[in-house]
């Protein structure tokens, strides 16, 4: 009881300040209170959504696992080019290697041109005397 009644000059001392606030709390206070039907009216539209929300969460988990489940056939696809790619690779050594020996054939293809002209020549020449012949 001492202690109570030694602090009743301290509290007393301070109640012309809490007064003088008390208008000011009591503003605020009326003001979140004039807010809360507000807040309650919007709050069937807030859960609706948060549902529709939630809801979506299974259709988005399923999403997730196709794609998850889809890799592995695209990382098998990679692998099939990857592979093709290595076989083109491997044959280059090959048809570098054939290339001179091509080269050294076109001077004979040409060479041999005249003589293919002349051949087609005169098979026309024995087709034309075939045709008058008949």
């Amino acid at each position: 009881i001492q202690e109570v009644v030694s602090k009743i000059p301290e509290v007393v001392s301070k109640s012309p300040e809490v007064v003088s606030k008390s208008p000011e709390v009591v503003s605020k206070i009326q003001e979140v209170v004039s807010k809360i039907p507000e807040v309650v009216s919007k709050s069937p539209e807030v859960v609706s959504k948060i549902q529709e929300v939630v809801s979506k969460i299974p259709e988005v988990v399923d999403k997730i696992i196709e794609v998850i489940i889809k890799i592995p056939k695209v990382v098998d696809k990679i692998l099939e080019v990857v592979i093709k790619i290595l076989e083109v690779v491997d044959k280059i050594p090959e048809v570098i290697v054939k290339i001179p020996k091509v080269v050294v054939k076109i001077p004979e293809v040409v060479d041999k041109i005249p003589e293919a002209i002349k051949t087609a020549e005169n098979v026309t020449k024995i087709q034309e005397e075939v045709v008058r012949i008949l």
